[in-house]
């Protein structure tokens, strides 16, 4: 697995929807990061790039992030890690 960085603005906060898992803000933040068709769940996430799948397991920083922001809990721009499963692209 290659551990991907992913930059959580105060934009993909503001613009993100609860419990919506293809406009929260790690969704919007992998669209600005160049993936389409995302979607996000409470331990992985996907979305196409390239023309290829890809799969990605959330690390307890991004999984954190979700469950304050879908619980209505204040969070802050932050970097998120994410695991990026390379055999499955």
């Amino acid at each position: 697995m290659i551990e991907m960085k992913l930059e959580i603005t105060q934009d993909h906060i503001d613009a993100g929807l609860k419990g919506n898992c293809r406009e929260c803000p790690i969704a919007l933040a992998l669209i600005d990061a160049g993936y389409s068709s995302v979607h996000v769940y409470s331990a992985s996430a996907s979305g196409v790039k390239d023309f290829a799948l890809h799969y990605f397991s959330l690390h307890s920083d991004a999984m954190l992030l979700i469950g304050k922001f879908d619980n209505g809990c204040a969070v802050a721009p932050q970097t998120v890690h994410l695991l990026k499963d390379e055999r499955l692209t």
